[in-house]
């Protein structure tokens, strides 16, 4: 009896999770599925959205610009710790993470904790990212003007994590993309002594503290009662300025095309892949150099588990068993 041949397989952790993929070739597979991202397509949308940013559609475009920036980071973060963590099989990791695993990996390299990795030495920070990441090329003219891009990626990257893993900006990109639940527009706080209890100051005696007229405000749940079933929906406000984002969406567009030249490179594409990097190294913090003032605001009323009457799931189910009850009677009778 001859024996059948086996697939080739290739060993790798997802975040702390271990994972085999099996395949006939999975190098052949990991090329195919990295030649066919092109990270320009983001380019592409932020450019196209910002020129309506001074348009009658502007709250459109910003809102666009917006989800495309949340899209982007995942995007990004993802081929990251992909390539970082399998390299060889990076079409399989993808196909495997989960948001959560990406805030794990984003914790591990603030705490500089050691990843599970296909190479060594493991990488534990932001700079051991971008050295490793970039190791194939020398940018710029000097040792020190490639040191310091190769850090001003490392910088960037630690702010986009701090961005991608912002639990309101987070529910506001879900509020977007699920259904638009949100309202396009920002908002500008001021302030001013009022001369009568109860009626605003003149908006000439205001103080304005900042704003912005691009943002969204939407819902938040937020348990009440130390329960699953009872909660509230708090109605939140946040602010950004979408060219900002664009610039964010323009530097993380670059980053994945070093993420993906190298690791093309090490899976046998040949040496015609380049390195890219901002000619002006202030490109580095453009997303975050605008400043807005408040970001975030809520001025709902308090709603403290003393002012409800909570329920449990049993008593719920049992007003929904006897309505049905009831009407059931009402029917046969």
């Amino acid at each position: 009896m001859v024996d059948r041949p086996k697939a080739n397989f290739a060993k790798f952790f997802v975040g702390e999770r271990p994972q085999v993929v099996h395949e006939w070739d999975i190098r052949a597979r990991n090329r195919e599925f990295l030649s066919g991202i092109d990270p320009k397509y983001f380019e592409y949308m932020g450019r196209t959205h910002a020129a309506s940013l001074e348009t009658d559609d502007k709250q459109y475009a910003a809102l666009a610009i917006r989800s495309l920036y949340s899209q982007a980071l995942e995007t990004f973060f993802a081929l990251l710790f992909a390539t970082a963590q399998a390299h060889l099989a990076v079409y399989a990791w993808v196909l495997r993470y989960n948001p959560k695993d990406l805030d794990g990996l984003i914790e591990a390299m603030r705490t500089h904790q050691p990843i599970y990795s296909q190479r060594w030495p493991r990488p534990a920070s932001w700079l051991d990212l971008s050295n490793w990441i970039h190791s194939l090329w020398r940018f710029g003219d000097s040792d020190e003007t490639d040191r310091r891009i190769k850090e001003g990626f490392a910088q960037a990257w630690q702010r986009f994590a701090y961005d991608f893993t912002d639990q309101a900006a987070r529910e506001e990109y879900n509020s977007i993309k699920h259904g638009l639940r949100t309202r396009s527009g920002g908002f500008h706080l001021l302030f001013g002594v009022q001369d009568e209890l109860g009626t605003p100051a003149p908006v000439e005696r205001m103080q304005r503290l900042g704003g912005s007229d691009f943002g969204t405000t939407y819902y938040r749940g937020e348990k009440l009662c130390d329960t699953a079933n009872n909660f509230r929906a708090r109605r939140c406000s946040r602010n950004w300025n979408p060219r900002n984002l664009v610039k964010g969406v323009d530097l993380l567009s670059i980053s994945m095309e070093n993420v993906l030249s190298f690791a093309k490179r090490l899976n046998g594409a040949g040496e015609g892949f380049p390195g890219h990097y901002p000619l002006n190294e202030e490109t580095f913090m453009a997303p975050w150099e605008m400043g807005i003032g408040p970001i975030t605001m809520n001025l709902d009323k308090n709603l403290d588990n003393e002012d409800v009457s909570p329920f449990s799931e049993e008593e719920i189910k049992d007003t929904f068993d006897a309505e049905y009850l009831r009407k059931s009677r009402e029917t046969s009778g």
